[in-house]
């Protein structure tokens, strides 16, 4: 469909955390295109030093483990996973 992205691997988003704005930068495209599960991965193995929300093509938000209790979702037209 023209004007219109398709999603990689399943995701329209991914928003790394990290200390500074040059590491979120260069992570997120590498998380994006690795997709869910392994980006999830990816970013787990970091051992806190990022973390991630990932936004699947179907509306599902999913946060690792680091943002968990600290993101709060305010959209209701998305679902926040578990």
């Amino acid at each position: 469909m023209r004007g219109r992205a398709t999603p990689c691997n399943g995701l329209s988003a991914a928003t790394i955390v990290a200390k500074d704005s040059i590491s979120a930068d260069g992570y997120d495209t590498v998380v994006f295109t690795l997709g869910l599960e392994r980006g999830r991965q990816f970013v787990q193995s970091s051992n806190g030093l990022i973390e991630a929300v990932f936004v699947t093509e179907h509306r599902q938000v999913n946060v690792t483990p680091g943002l968990r209790g600290r993101f709060m979702l305010t959209d209701s037209s998305f679902t926040l996973l578990p």
